[in-house]
């Protein structure tokens, strides 16, 4: 029997011990959230608002849509807030009715997951290890006039790599044409150098067929509360809302996501910090022997174990647990195998220690 990919381990960020406990000696490089960890200010609104828990929270999050479209020049009622942008994920399938969806690989399984659940075939477009894995968009743009729905990761999760927002408009007209919907999540897109060069979020005002994903969770570090939204046209906004349930969003959940955004020297400090300390890591990885890296625009970093005495990146992982790092084994990404990992980008202090931990496995295989 084929080997089921979507049912062996998941995803990173599994800090909790066996009673759920949070184990806070561990270094996590499993997860991309901003090593800054929350906003000041939304630490503070927090801890002075713990008795919003007493009360539902405001339907439909209109106050934090109204926030969202300034930020981002759109009108309201072409956003909608999510549980995390993973709720989106899992309702497109079934709001738009898709039949036949193309995802691209090495990509976020649950793309294929929440197809799989609601019957909709996936078909796979693989981006090349020898390219980097970067997109071949008139390679790409020839697979799609015979599906519902494209799913396209920009930055890419796990490989990093990203596409300009003027290669995507080509793509972008041709979805269009053929009335095919694009879903581009940007799930990390705040992380790039150029988020103005890169985000298709304000097309979504003039193409019917695009919808943007877009995450607070990362940027933020707000993983635990489970913020994202949608950007798309009005009529399909509706589409998707009749499909959310009652008080989706918790108002703590709300009233974060609202302070958090308003703090712009916090977002362009964790720019240049991921940018700085990407480099670091780009640089400093490659120097270990038996490692191959993978630059990418996001807060994380692809890398192979390319010599055959390097050994699995299963193995790497249990025995870097043991010392209190976390990475995030890729043999469940569709396209990668056994020998491929990816690395959070994080504080100087943290990303040294992980290069420690890293030459010690290897120098003792």
């Amino acid at each position: 029997m084929a080997r089921d990919i979507l049912r062996e381990e998941n995803h990173g960020g599994n800090v909790y011990g066996p009673r759920g406990k949070l184990r806070t000696d561990a270094l996590d490089f499993s997860a991309n959230i901003n090593p800054l960890g929350p906003p000041p200010g939304v630490k503070k609104l927090l801890r002075e608002n713990i008795d919003m828990v007493a009360y539902y929270p405001q339907p439909a999050a209109q106050a934090l849509r109204n926030d969202l479209a300034a930020w981002h020049g759109l009108k309201p009622d072409t956003l909608l807030v999510g549980n995390g942008s993973i709720e989106f994920i899992y309702l497109l399938p079934q709001a738009l009715n898709i039949k036949k969806a193309l995802i691209i690989i090495p990509g976020f399984s649950e793309y294929e997951r929440s197809c799989r659940l609601y019957g909709v075939k996936s078909v796979f477009f693989r981006t090349k290890e020898k390219d980097g894995f970067k997109v071949d968009m008139p390679e790409l743009i020839k697979a799609v006039s015979e599906v519902d729905a494209v799913f396209l990761c920009n930055p890419n999760n796990p490989t990093g790599t990203i596409v300009s927002a003027r290669e995507l408009s080509v793509l972008i007209k041709y979805c269009e044409r053929y009335k095919v919907f694009l879903i581009v999540d940007e799930a990390f897109i705040d992380f790039s150098d150029d988020v103005a060069k890169a985000s298709v979020i304000k097309e979504t005002a003039r193409h019917k067929y695009l919808l943007v994903l877009r995450s607070l969770t990362k940027i933020f570090a707000l993983a635990g509360l489970r913020l994202g939204y949608i950007a798309a046209d009005a009529g399909l906004i509706k589409r998707v809302a009749a499909f959310q349930y009652p008080w989706n969003v918790n108002a703590l959940a709300q009233a974060a996501a609202a302070e958090a955004i308003r703090d712009r020297q916090y977002i362009e400090k964790s720019r240049e910090l991921i940018a700085t300390e990407r480099g670091y890591l780009v640089t400093g990885l490659p120097n270990l022997s038996g490692v191959k890296v993978y630059p990418g625009a996001a807060n994380f970093v692809l890398c192979e174990l390319d010599s055959p005495g390097a050994g699995s990146a299963r193995e790497l992982r249990v025995r870097l647990e043991r010392r209190g790092v976390l990475i995030r084994d890729c043999r469940n990404f569709r396209g990668l195998d056994g020998r491929f990992f990816r690395v959070a980008v994080r504080s100087r202090a943290e990303n040294k220690k992980l290069l420690s931990a890293l030459s010690h496995y290897l120098e003792r295989r």
